[in-house]
Order: C-alpha cells, then sequence, then structure tokens
C-alpha cells in the first residue's frame, strides 16, 4: 500500500476497481479483474505500532511473502432471490411478539449493516446510541 497524504489527512484506504488505470499491474495469468483494496489499520483501528500494518483484499500475489502476518480467505454472502424477497418483508415480522431481528443479512452483509440494523431495533425501543 502506498501511504498517500494530503495537506489536511492521510487516507486510510486505497482502492482500484475492475478497468481502473492505476499502479497496481495485473499479472497476464490473472482470469478475472478483480477490484483491490488496502486498509491502512494504524489509522483506522488507532493503533500506536512502530510498523504500519495494512489489510489487502485481492492482492496476493503483489505483495512479498514474508511480509505478511497471516492470510485468511473470506467469502462475502451471495444473496439468493428469496434471500432478497425476505430482506423486504422484514417489518411484517420485526417487532411482532416483542421479537426483534438484527443483522447483516437484512443489508448487503457488511458489518456496517448489522451495525445499522441494531441501530433500527434501539429505535424501535425509542433509544439511540
Amino acid at each position: 500500500m502506498l501511504r498517500i497524504y494530503t495537506r489536511i489527512v492521510p487516507f486510510s484506504l486505497n482502492k482500484k476497481t475492475p478497468g481502473q488505470v492505476g499502479i497496481i499491474l495485473k499479472p497476464k495469468n490473472k482470469q478475472k479483474d478483480e477490484t483491490t483494496v488496502t486498509y491502512y489499520m494504524n489509522m483506522l483501528q488507532n493503533l500506536d505500532m512502530p510498523k504500519n500494518i495494512c489489510v489487502s483484499l485481492n492482492m496476493g500475489e503483489h505483495i512479498d511473502p514474508k511480509k505478511i502476518i497471516k492470510k485468511i480467505i473470506y467469502h462475502h454472502p451471495v444473496f439468493t432471490s428469496d434471500a432478497i424477497l425476505a430482506q423486504k418483508r422484514h417489518k411484517e415480522i420485526d417487532g411482532v411478539d416483542k421479537i426483534h431481528f438484527c443483522g447483516a443479512y437484512w443489508g448487503s452483509g457488511f458489518h456496517e449493516d448489522g451495525l445499522n440494523s441494531a441501530l433500527s431495533v434501539c429505535k424501535s425501543f425509542g433509544k439511540s446510541l
């Protein structure tokens, strides 16, 4: 990851989307064009560390293996058409018999969606965070 600074604040992530001209070159044998993202964790998590810690997605072939702390393969949820239809019916079940449902699955599957879903439940109780 390149640490790119503005006059105000450094960026905490760099992103390259398919077809974008950028500093990251894809190997010739790469069959599909993937979005790549690198998060600068020192900034995002307020880490006070002597070394820069970066988390990269879809960048394995561009990183010196000696510098990789841990490699984890994650898969983002893929929603079926039934799941998307169920998302649209959330209000039909939420709060019935004082039972509320929250989770990332009510959105796009990201942890931010889980948080937004939980905040919605809080709001139904008349509470805010």
